[in-house]
Parts: C-alpha cells; structure tokens; sequence
C-alpha cells in the first residue's frame, strides 16, 4: 500500500509518519512476488529474500532482460508489494 506521500513499507502499510520525521531512515522489506522499481526503466520481481525480516539485499529477476543478480537496492528504488499496481507520475515513469 501506498501512503499518501507515495512511501512504500512493502508490507501493505505506509511510511508516511516515519518519513514526517526529517532525516528519518526507512527500512525497506519485501517478499518473493513483489516487484522493485530502481529508476525509470528497471522493474524486476522479487525471486528471493534471503533475511527472513524481508530486509535487502534481494534476489530480483529483472523483467526488461531476465537477468537475476542479488540487489542491494539504493535510495531512489521502491518496492511494489505483490498484487498491486504501480502508479505512473506526470513523465509516465513507474511510482
């Protein structure tokens, strides 16, 4: 779920009241299914979460190429929990 500041905590609830807080670090989780996001073009699914708390790094299947690799994601990706849809923003990039 997506709060309204567009925050993901990849588990259905948002980051809104954490990232309210300046300079706050938001944790990011994920599960086998969803899908990251890192910049315009790259979308993958989650193949495999080896921390049981979900947290990074992660095992992605990139979709442009089928690529797996391991991924630490960085500070700009976002995680889209499984069965919901990315919202494209005014340039039509995946949010």
């Amino acid at each position: 779920m997506t709060g309204d500041d567009g925050l993901e905590d990849g588990h259905g609830g948002h980051a809104a009241s954490v990232a309210a807080t300046a300079g706050a670090v938001i944790r990011m989780r994920a599960r086998a299914g969803d899908r990251p996001i890192a910049g315009e073009d790259r979308i993958g699914e989650v193949a495999g979460v080896p921390a049981a708390d979900g947290s990074p790094p992660y095992i992605i299947r990139w979709l442009k190429d089928g690529h797996i690799a391991m991924v630490p994601p960085d500070r700009y990706s976002r995680i889209i929990p499984a069965g919901e849809t990315a919202v494209a923003d005014a340039s039509g990039a995946a949010a």
